[in-house]
């Protein structure tokens, strides 16, 4: 069977190339350098991508977070505080669930408000989790868990800060083994530099659209330099394609994994910026105004279409409007 892969791409260095085109930005500048170019187009995709792509198209750009019971906080209510996904936009989330120990009951929780979460539920109960509450950066369940189980956050995800495929920023996936029934172990080509152990890491695939293949992963152990040991089981990569697969920082990424069809629009409006702080007001304005342009058509075809009622299919010969017909007479 054939391995689905794209051979388009849509990289930083790609990024680069074309911003400093657009903008005829000479490379030899002392002020924009490729790490203020790659800044730009970050803020770009953080402040104009994340809110116009937000509408298009339902769960289109949603992602999932699973945590595991013994990974909640511990406090004043035990086993029961979650931490909210770093990456989520504006802290927000979609939906949560909660599997059990088994795997083979799934439910969704209902969300309480905040307000009336002391009056809600007894601070020792245990069972099965059947309701949640947001309280600033945790997320709350009730009631406290009684046995193992999985909590999945479902929420839309901020595009990764941008940064140059770089040893320093990026390692190539060689392989992945084991290292006991819960971790597993990374080998990477050439280790990312200055990556300690209880940092969080992402292991991006190595083709668009670039789709993490796990997120928010702690590293838990550093065996050599280019060894990393992970708090998730090997299995959560089977199936997965690892050629070319990239581990990175939680939140940073080689790659701009939005639909290609922006990529003329991000570059115009990274571009724009640009020229508006070297004080070219028309040219400035000129970009913007094709990245406006261009968005307006992506978000035409990317938003869903608006349901209509199917029309009516009459026929004017047919033998019942043919008797309401007489009785006009």
């Amino acid at each position: 069977m054939a391995t689905d892969r794209n051979a388009l791409t849509w990289t930083s260095a790609q990024v680069l190339t074309d911003v400093r085109r657009k903008a005829s930005l000479p490379t030899t500048s002392t002020d924009w350098t490729d790490a203020v170019v790659i800044r730009e187009a970050t803020d770009v995709l953080w402040s104009f991508a994340g809110w116009a792509l937000a509408p298009g198209g339902a769960g289109r750009f949603v992602s999932s977070l699973d945590r595991q019971v013994t990974a909640a906080l511990t406090g004043a209510y035990g086993a029961c505080e979650f931490l909210m996904p770093p990456l989520a936009i504006a802290s927000s989330i979609e939906s949560v669930t909660w599997t059990d120990s088994t795997n083979t009951t799934q439910s969704r929780l209902s969300r309480i408000d905040g307000a009336v979460e002391p009056d809600f539920s007894t601070p020792g109960a245990l069972g099965s989790p059947g309701s949640y509450a947001i309280l600033r950066e945790p997320i709350r369940v009730y009631p406290i868990p009684n046995s193992g189980g999985t909590l999945r956050i479902t929420y839309q995800r901020r595009h990764p800060e941008l940064v140059a495929d770089l040893a320093a920023n990026v390692g190539t996936v060689t392989s992945v083994a084991a290292a006991s029934s819960t971790t597993s172990t990374i080998t990477e080509a050439v280790g990312i530099t200055g990556l300690s152990v209880g940092d969080t890491i992402d292991v991006l695939r190595g083709q668009y659209p670039y789709a993490p293949i796990i997120a928010s992963a702690e590293v838990t152990a550093l065996p050599s330099g280019t060894t990393i040991t992970i708090d998730q089981p090997a299995g959560v990569f089977t199936g997965h394609d690892l050629v070319g697969a990239r581990v990175v920082r939680a939140g940073q990424s080689p790659f701009v994994s939005l639909p290609l069809e922006l990529r003329n629009c991000i570059n115009e409006k990274v571009a724009s910026n640009i020229l508006g702080t070297l004080g070219d007001m028309q040219g400035a304005q000129a970009a913007e105004q094709r990245a406006t342009l261009e968005l307006a058509r992506v978000m035409q075809m990317l938003s869903p279409r608006a349901k209509r009622d199917k029309p009516k299919a009459i026929n004017p010969y047919s033998h019942l409007r043919m008797r309401l017909l007489r009785w006009r007479f």
